[in-house]
Parts: structure tokens; sequence; C-alpha cells
């Protein structure tokens, strides 16, 4: 795993860290200052606005890469999004939740 991964992870934990993996890889983040962190930011409805406020206390200010997925990450987000879809959330709002287009929520669903 790479630093800033590591980083990461010792600030936010393991499941944020699943979820931002799964949210943004391969993509670089600007993260804004606590104070900027609103209830509606990306980033605060991904990882909810206590850890969001710990991730942007920590990296605020920068703009981070964010790696490309790994097979485990893949599988884990994959998971996430079956228990999602079992917990009553829509295949429009994990969409938006995981940043996949439609077509590739029903196959995950669809496991294949």
């Amino acid at each position: 795993m790479s630093e800033v991964i590591d980083e990461i992870k010792a600030v936010v934990g393991d499941y944020p860290l699943k979820l931002l993996l799964t949210r943004y890889s391969g993509k670089r983040v600007c993260v804004p200052q606590t104070r900027n962190l609103g209830p509606t930011h990306d980033l605060a409805l991904c990882l909810g606005m206590k850890t969001a406020e710990a991730f942007c206390g920590r990296f605020g200010g920068h703009a981070l890469y964010i790696p490309k997925n790994t097979a485990a990450t893949l599988v884990a987000r994959n998971q996430a999004i079956i228990k999602d879809y079992g917990a009553g959330l829509s295949v429009r709002e994990m969409v938006r939740k995981y940043g996949l287009n439609e077509r590739s929520v029903h196959r995950i669903l669809n496991g294949k």
C-alpha cells in the first residue's frame, strides 16, 4: 500500500478508507479545509460528517491522488453495493454513491 493510503487509513480507519478508494479511485481529490466542509459536500456524503471532518482536518487544503482500485477494493466495493441494495438503497442512489453507471450496478447485483 502507498504511504498516502497508509496515512489516510491511520486518520479514518479501514471502512472509510474502502469508501474513499471506491468513490475516488484513480482521481485527484481536492480536500477542503474543515471550515469549508458542509453536510452536502461529496466527502461528507461519502464518509459521514464526523469522519470527513477528521479527514479534512488532516488533509484539508491539499490535493490527494487516490490510487486506482485493486482487486481487493473492488471486491469490497461490490460487497458494499450488494449490502446497500439489501438495505433498500435504489440503483440510482448507488450510482451517485459509488460513481458508477446503472449498468455497472446492475451487473454487480446480478453477480456478473
